[in-house]
């Protein structure tokens, strides 16, 4: 027995019109979540080398 499929839609110029610009877009998405990911990464490693120290009291409060 066969199975009834509706035909497959033929890729028109409405389709390939708006494809380049998406995949544009996807790709800088892609690239601004790595970039942000990899700057949050370089916060959390500099943080505690880049900020300064103050000496704390002897006795352990201000």
């Amino acid at each position: 027995m066969t199975t009834h499929r509706a035909p497959e839609p033929a890729a028109g110029p409405a389709t390939q019109s708006a494809e380049r610009p998406v995949l544009a877009g996807l790709a800088l998405a892609v690239l601004a979540g790595a970039a942000w990911t990899t700057a949050m990464i370089y916060t959390l490693i500099a943080w505690p080398l880049l900020t300064p120290t103050r000496p704390t009291h002897p006795s352990g409060s201000p």
